[in-house]
């Protein structure tokens, strides 16, 4: 679960699992952040759709490889979600 705020709101993103505390996901979040922003999209909206966009293709993932779950699994699976 992610909390996202920004002074006014309270955002909370329930996507994602255990299986995604491997190291190189993070670096997926942020890319996927990073790319939103570059499309024109507020900081605000970008981060809670990447966080949505990353926890989903992790859930995605995870349902095929468990706890073997890689982060190229992920990668693998954004353009589903």
């Amino acid at each position: 679960m992610d909390i996202i705020y920004d002074e006014r709101e309270v955002f909370v993103n329930k996507t994602g699992n255990p299986y995604m505390t491997k190291g190189g996901t993070g670096d997926i979040l942020m890319r996927i952040i990073g790319s939103l922003i570059a499309q024109g999209n507020s900081l605000l909206e970008s981060t809670c759709a990447g966080a949505y966009i990353c926890g989903k293709a992790g859930d995605l993932a995870a349902k095929k490889k468990g706890p073997g779950l890689l982060s190229t699994d992920i990668i693998e699976k954004i353009p589903e979600v």
